[in-house]
């Protein structure tokens, strides 16, 4: 289980403490279900309570904005649902039809919340709308707004809980829920202002407290979703983890130049392929074994499944030596290009002799084309008044 530290103090941390004492011994994913459902029916049972108290606070001023918040705290259970269910669902193991498991179950429940909060963050929008162009009073009363601002600390404790807990099982469902709780907490608080701004006899200011409260659940919601969906896309590996897997690779004896490093994320498990360059005259028995001394030595330290792919590079070859100097002179030291996996191949004929270059130059995305094109260019005006060149300058995914 992927886990952060937890705090030393706070009630939450004691909290997750005990729950974490009253389940040891399980399995990890079990485990992670565990507090991940705990969470889950606990939000059902709180929100249930605080939305029938703001309804039927709202029925009695008559407020809009109240009612609306009513319906937030409700549409909160319907999220804890889902998160509920996405626990269960991302642990069940590899079958035939998903052998990577359904490790990315969670982060498919955190895109249907996101979308939750969305819709209902329009729905917000709209009676706030209304309640603009038809404008109706709103009874102030000092208990209500105690009762509210109750709420809102109870809602704010739960956004704590959900996010603490999300953190330390680096859940995203987890922390999208939190920000369901938090912006429940948020509305309320919104809802207080326009009652106390009632007492100054300020217009719309209920039409004007459910606009705020709904641009605050959609923008929310979009942002939840544009993460998730980098999540199930697939992200590219962070510069920390291209160092430490680098590292990593150049502590086995025969292997170097590490390139084409590719993460993929199912919830818990993880797997990376990557390329490394071993001298050419190894037998295949040789580089078989640097290959897997290196898929051992990441799947230990990073807890992966790994793929290791092997190229042949004869480094001693004057012409690469030549080619690779010029692609250093051309790249410059401290460049953001470099270029791995150079391979020169060789055939004569009457004239000169014609080399084809094939390697990965490692670019950024903005400049991939532009660049590789000019690399190219350049090495033709350098060496090809001495060898008749064919290039082949393939562009990478990754580095």
């Amino acid at each position: 289980m992927k886990r952060e530290t937890l705090p030393s103090q706070g009630p939450n941390a004691w909290l997750i403490q005990r729950l974490l004492n009253r389940w040891r011994g399980l399995q990890e994913t079990e485990l992670r279900t565990r507090l991940g459902s705990t969470e889950g029916w606990l939000s059902i049972v709180v929100n249930s309570a605080l939305a029938l108290i703001k309804l039927l606070a709202g029925l009695y001023t008559g407020s809009l904005a109240i009612l609306s918040d009513a319906v937030h705290s409700l549409s909160d259970c319907l999220t804890s649902i889902v998160v509920i269910a996405g626990f269960h669902l991302s642990q069940q193991a590899a079958d035939r039809e998903h052998p990577f498991g359904h490790g990315r179950a969670e982060a498919v429940s955190t895109l249907v919340i996101a979308i939750l909060l969305i819709l209902a963050g329009v729905e917000l929008g709209r009676s706030a709308v209304t309640r603009l162009i038809t404008p109706e009073p709103v009874l102030f009363s000092w208990p209500i707004l105690g009762l509210l601002l109750l709420t809102l600390l109870i809602k704010e404790w739960l956004a704590r809980f959900s996010e603490q807990l999300g953190v330390f099982l680096s859940s995203g469902s987890l922390k999208a829920d939190a920000w369901h709780h938090r912006l429940d907490a948020l509305s309320t608080g919104v809802v207080i202002l326009a009652l106390l701004l009632q007492l100054w006899h300020v217009p719309h200011v209920d039409g004007i407290a459910g606009l705020i409260v709904s641009a605050m659940v959609v923008w929310t919601g979009f942002g939840i979703a544009r993460e998730t969906f980098d999540e199930l896309l697939g992200r590219s590996p962070e510069p920390e983890q291209i160092e430490k897997l680098t590292g990593i690779v150049l502590q086995v004896p025969g292997a170097a130049n590490v390139h084409e490093i590719l993460v993929h994320e199912y919830g818990l498990s993880r797997f990376i392929s990557l390329d490394i360059e071993v001298a050419y005259d190894l037998s295949l028995i040789e580089a078989h074994e640097i290959a897997e001394k290196v898929r051992a030595k990441i799947s230990r330290e990073c807890a992966a499944q790994v793929t290791v792919h092997v190229d042949p590079v004869n480094y001693d070859d004057p012409i690469r030596a030549r080619i690779q100097q010029e692609l250093e002179v051309l790249l410059g030291a401290g460049s953001s290009v470099a270029a791995f996996d150079l391979h020169v191949s060789q055939r004569h004929n009457r004239n000169a002799a014609r080399l084809t270059l094939l390697f990965d130059p490692v670019v950024s995305p903005e400049e991939r084309d532009t660049q590789a094109g000019l690399i190219e260019q350049q090495l033709l005006d350098r060496i090809g008044e001495l060898h008749e060149l064919d290039i082949d300058i393939r562009k990478r995914r990754h580095s």
